[in-house]
């Protein structure tokens, strides 16, 4: 038992990062910000691309569909989210790159699929309009161009455009998240074995 617990301190120690590790928007035309208190509604109203980093290292517990590759991402897959949008003043035509420091595993550009991947939300802010999220039809394009970048041309008017891109987490998270799960199974099968012996 004591060297199990060596072994995981050891482990922990070797890919444990330096502050959180978290998968992030690194670049592009994109500007990052911190997650706001509330978007949509033009509450941002500014003429440029922006992105914040939401929910990181969620496990999926059923497929999450997805707009672009079109289908779905696994259960059981390990993922982390970014939210990149479009909300101007008057409207306006912006034409930009997201750039991520993971690789993308698909985007969700519809109010079906964003609706649906709610759940990735950043905590405490306020997704608003609802009906109105993703890009419109005809006038806003968004695609994977390479395994870490989206391209964008938006065509925006109120309440604007939003994407959320899921990426795989960082690695260092992922290995801890799989020491955390290797712990949690071994648990579980020791109390099963108790209570069968009792």
């Amino acid at each position: 038992m004591r060297w199990c617990a060596l072994i995981c301190v050891g482990l922990c120690a070797t890919f444990a990062p330096v502050g959180t590790a978290n998968a992030a928007i690194i670049g592009g035309t994109v500007t990052t910000m911190a997650p706001p208190a509330n978007i949509g509604s033009d509450n941002q109203n500014v003429d440029i691309f922006l992105g914040f980093n939401e929910r990181q290292n969620v496990l999926l517990t059923a497929p999450l569909e997805t707009d672009d590759p079109a289908g779905t991402i696994a259960a059981g897959t390990w993922v982390s989210s970014h939210y990149i949008f479009y909300d101007p003043g008057p409207t306006d035509t912006i034409t930009g790159t997201a750039v991520f420091d993971e690789d993308i595993l698909g985007m969700m550009t519809s109010t079906e699929t964003l609706t649906a991947s709610e759940f990735l939300g950043a905590p405490g802010t306020n997704y608003l309009n609802p009906t109105l999220l993703g890009l419109e039809a005809g006038s806003d394009t968004a695609a994977i161009t390479d395994s870490r970048t989206v391209t964008v041309t938006l065509q925006a008017s109120s309440p604007g455009d939003y994407i959320r891109v899921v990426t795989t987490p960082e690695p260092a998270s992922l290995a801890l998240l799989a020491i955390a799960g290797a712990a949690t199974l071994s648990r579980r099968r020791r109390r099963s074995r108790q209570t069968s012996v009792k």
